[in-house]
Formats: C-alpha cells, structure tokens, sequence
C-alpha cells in the first residue's frame, strides 16, 4: 500500500469534521449510470437498486483513491470496461443480483486490495482459468449462479481465501481446488447436483473448518477422516443418503451434531434424528440394495476366494464323490452346488459372515491364511452333507 494511501486511511480515522472519506448513498436513485460528480473523498458508495448496466473506464479510474467499499446490488450490470477500477484501493466490492454472466478482469486493478468479493445471483455459468488468479481475496460469494464448471488453475495465486461460497449453483462433482491447499477454511456447496465426493479432491482441503453439502444428490460418501480433520464440521441434510456400515465414519466427526433427519435409507431411519444413530447401528447396517446387501471392510479378493473354494468343491464333486449314476446328471448337480454356494457368495459375501462357514470375511487376514481355513471349513461342511 503506497504512503499517500495510507496517511488517508489515517486521516479518515480522525475524520476531520467529517470533510474526508465521505460515505455516499446513491441508492434507488433512478440511475443508468455512474454519475460523475461523486465526491472525491468518497470511502463508501451504495449505489445499490438503480438501473445501471455497464461500469465504464472512466467511471473510477484514477479519480477515487480513498473510496474502499462500493455496493452495485440490485442493478442490471452486464459488462465491466478493461481496467474499470485501476487506481482505487477497493477492499471490498459488492455486484449482487446483476445479469453479469462472466467474471469481469479485476485482478490487475484490486489485486492486492481486494479481501470481500460478492458476485452472487448473477448468471454466470463457468469460472475460467484466470478469473481469480493472484487476488487477496478472503472471502468470495459466487452463490446462485449457474457455474457447472470450475477450471484448473481457477485460483492460482490466491494466498489468503478462507471463505468461498458456491450455494445454489449446477456443480455435479465436488470440486477439486488444489490452488486453495492449506488456504481454504469454509466451502459451502448447498444446493447444488453434487452426487460425488472424490477423496482425491477433498484431500486439498487440508486446512477446512467447515463443509456444508446440504440438498445435493449425494447417497454415499467416501471416508473424510482419510483426508480431514476431525474437527471439520460437516452439514449434509437434503441428500438421499443410505446410512449403513460405510457411513460409520461420520460419527467421529462430534462437530457435527444433527438434531435432524439425513437418512433417507433405509427407510426406518428416514425419521430419525442423526444424534439418535449410533456408530454401532451404522456397523451392523448392510449396504446395497436387498438382492445384494454387504457389510463394509471387504475386498474383491475375498468375492474371488469365495468362487474359488465353491468351484473347487463343484469340480471335486463332481470328479470324485458323485455315484456312477449321479455322474450322468452332473450337470443339474453342479447347477445345484452353484445355485447354492455361488448365491451365497454373491449375496452374501460382503455380509460375509459366512455363518455356514463360520468365516469373517469382512476382518481381512494374509491371502493364503484365509483361503486355507476357508477350504478346511468348507470342505468339513460339504462332507458332513
């Protein structure tokens, strides 16, 4: 901040009888556009509920270098001039509910002025590569928008941001913002058709104090405590989410406190409050759907053991232990070893608690350790049959 600045900055804290850094009300005026005969020593202007569409060049630049704060809420604005603000020292610049359908190009102008950003209830739909770029941003408002893309690179340079709002918007995945890694402290994502959380793009967050993912189409999460903070809190009411063994993490976040409902499934719990569901209910709560439930911990690599020790014993059974009459209908009784075994596996394996077997599945040992004790176990079972 250059020297002449600061000493206004001092001056308006004494105020000198009022005659430096004026506040300017030019709200609901009738206006069409900036009018010209502002007060130089403007600090504030609320120029909110007019009728303006297009900030010019000449409207501010190199004319108000006191002026910290403008309010353009409730206008038409559709276009920012290049260079619009160039010699101001904005800190803080409101462009609500305006038909802005872009980023307008502030960042060689208010760059290292800027901390309180708001370009909420607009139209814009994609924020570029370049939008925010090298700002000092603190806080940005991009609420009810229709942005449903956010590029790499979006917030390159971007050092200070701790607060940025995307509610309201078309965004369909959680979005990764590798830029904001160690910066970003709030995200709020409400009421978007977010139906993803990728692990890879929550673990930028590393600094996050707050999530708020409240009505998207979410219906399962990864596990956060991998990536998080315990001491994040976290707000998701309005999702169908299917609260079973996989969302047990959850509870470990204490911060997040629901005296609401957020299960949609399964559909006992639809009206019951989160604060009422316990880490063990959620543990012992298959997942999927009923013709292929499964409890969590499990791996492909126990399904594939599982069809190994079947065919084994079908192939046995069908090479060795069937009478010379059966051997003519070992068709129909393999079909009856897969019928009932296979069924079992791929019903019932990621319960896996092959009560039959008497073999945890879904408690992982070395690859070899479980096979073994599954062969022996099932080996016992069928010959006792």
């Amino acid at each position: 901040m250059e020297i002449r600045h600061l000493f206004w900055l001092l001056a308006c804290l004494g105020n000198f009888g009022g005659r430096i850094c004026e506040i300017v009300n030019l709200a609901n005026k009738g206006l069409t556009s900036v009018p010209d005969n502002i007060s130089t020593n403007v600090m504030q202007l609320d120029i909110q509920d007019n009728a303006i569409t297009t900030i010019h060049r000449t409207d501010f630049n190199d004319k108000y270098w006191t002026l910290l704060s403008i309010n353009f809420t409730n206008n038409k604005l559709s276009h920012f001039e290049e260079g619009c603000f160039n010699g101001t020292h904005l800190q803080s610049a409101y462009f609500t509910m305006n038909e802005l359908t872009a980023v307008p190009d502030l960042q060689y102008v208010v760059r290292v002025s800027l901390w309180y950003l708001r370009f909420d209830s607009n139209r814009i739909s994609k924020l570029l590569a370049t939008d925010f770029n090298n700002l000092n941003l603190l806080d940005l408002n991009l609420t009810n928008n229709s942005i449903a893309l956010i590029d790499p690179g979006c917030f390159k340079g971007t050092t200070r941001l701790g607060n940025l709002h995307l509610n309201l918007n078309e965004l369909t995945s959680f979005p990764a913002l590798p830029e904001l890694e160690g910066i970003l402290e709030k995200l709020f994502l409400d009421s978007n058709k977010i139906d993803n959380a990728p692990l890879k793009a929550l673990s930028y967050l590393t600094k996050l104090t707050y999530l708020s993912l409240r009505f998207n189409y979410l219906t399962h999460l990864p596990d956060f405590t991998t990536v998080l903070s315990g001491q994040v809190t976290i707000t998701m009411e309005g999702n169908p989410l299917d609260c079973c063994c996989n969302m047990a993490w959850l509870r470990k976040y204490e911060h997040s406190a629901y005296n609401y409902q957020i299960c949609k499934y399964p559909s006992q719990w639809n009206s019951t409050a989160w604060n009422n569901i316990t880490e063990e209910m959620l543990r012992n709560q298959p997942c999927g759907d009923k013709s292929t439930p499964y409890l969590c911990g499990t791996t492909l690599r126990h399904y594939a053991m599982c069809h190994a020790v079947v065919n084994m014993r079908v192939f046995r059974t069908r090479n060795s232990t069937l009478a010379p009459h059966d051997r003519d209908n070992d068709v129909t009784l393999t079909e009856k070893y897969t019928n009932t075994y296979s069924t079992q596996c791929d019903n019932s394996f990621v319960h896996f608690r092959w009560r039959e077997l008497q073999l945890e599945c879904h408690e992982p040992r070395a690859t070899s350790e479980m096979y073994e004790d599954a062969v022996t176990s099932t080996t016992n079972i069928f010959n006792a049959k």
